[in-house]
């Protein structure tokens, strides 16, 4: 999709959007683009700023490691860890066997891919970043 600011012979401007630039250059040909103020279809772009994204503010490697390690940390205090049966219990969950509950624990590859397709609601945790960083 592009957003233009546009203009008519009566210098009304107006922003339109279109799913690209030949789009716009057809429709204006045709006569379907036309000022909402005076129904003039005499239009031509105007001049236009980028839409720049805000610089996110960057973090350090040591900061960005900190971060996981809150993370694993409030991950490991608020769940259950029921090793390799936690394919069966996140199952058992999801299809309204069992009471839900924060679980975690082990499952294969292939497991995962299994629960993914399912539709049951997983996600991996990270690894614990290096100490020397």
């Amino acid at each position: 999709m592009i957003r233009y600011t546009l203009q008519c012979e009566q210098a009304h401007r107006f922003e339109a959007w279109f799913e690209n630039s030949s789009a716009y250059d057809k429709q204006a040909a045709a006569g379907f683009v036309s000022c909402p103020e005076c129904g003039s279809v005499t239009i031509e772009k105007t001049l236009m700023a980028p839409g720049v994204p805000k610089k996110t503010p960057e973090i350090t490697p040591g900061e960005f490691y900190n971060h996981v390690r809150a993370f694993r940390s409030k991950v490991m205090a608020e769940t259950e860890d029921v090793g390799h049966s936690f394919p069966e219990e996140a199952r058992k969950m999801h299809d309204g066997e069992m009471e839900h509950r924060p679980i975690r624990g082990n499952a294969s590859p292939e497991e995962v891919k299994e629960l993914k397709e399912d539709g049951v609601p997983i996600a991996p945790i990270p690894p614990e970043p290096p100490t020397e960083n």
